[in-house]
């Protein structure tokens, strides 16, 4: 995968969040899912079951964007990539548990 394909993911992401022209489509989800993302839409928690996926997809997106970045930079600089030790210490220190 290239830095075209990089470029273009986060242009898709850059334009998703400045409030692009929507599509529909069709997303099948496990059932208890969809249900919860409905109680909480119907109780006014999130404003709707579109949004709230539109911000997980968006969310998902930018991890893929930001890992394909990172494997960019190890690729050129192999002994910058930190170790589990390091990747620990630092989720440690902001308050994260690692799996």
């Amino acid at each position: 995968m290239g830095d075209s394909l990089l470029d273009d993911l986060a242009d898709a992401l850059a334009q998703a969040r400045k409030g692009a022209p929507t599509r529909p489509v069709s997303v099948t989800l496990p059932g208890p899912l969809a249900d919860a993302f409905r109680m909480l839409a119907d109780h006014g928690v999130i404003e709707s079951v579109s949004e709230a996926t539109t911000h997980a997809l968006e969310d998902a997106l930018q991890a893929v964007v930001v890992g394909m970045r990172l494997d960019a930079i190890y690729a050129e600089h192999p002994d910058a990539r930190p170790s589990e030790v390091d990747i620990a210490a630092m989720a440690k220190a902001a308050g994260l548990a690692t799996p």
